[in-house]
């Protein structure tokens, strides 16, 4: 029987940013396009696993990952969300 290792980064704070991440995104698009079904428990869980296998998987990084590495311009535009400040 093989065990897969989780990396050290992937605990439970990264799964709760994920989710919250995840659920402020659907709910967005729920607001602009309410009848369709973004919130519901399956989809959650789908974009959840989804960012995992992104960041853990494939190894990429967020765009504001990659501008702290300095990987990335930061002429480039985006929006950021604060979420909390602590």
């Amino acid at each position: 029987m093989h065990t897969i290792k989780a990396p050290k980064e992937f605990d439970a704070i990264w799964v709760e940013n994920a989710f919250q991440h995840v659920i402020w995104k659907l709910s967005t698009l729920r607001h602009a396009e309410p009848n369709m079904r973004y919130l519901s428990a399956q989809n959650i869980v789908y974009h959840v696993m989804k960012k995992y296998k992104k960041e853990f998987v494939q190894g990429k990084q967020s765009f504001f990952q990659r501008v702290l590495q300095e990987d990335e311009q930061i002429q480039r535009h985006f929006v950021g969300v604060v979420a909390a400040i602590k």
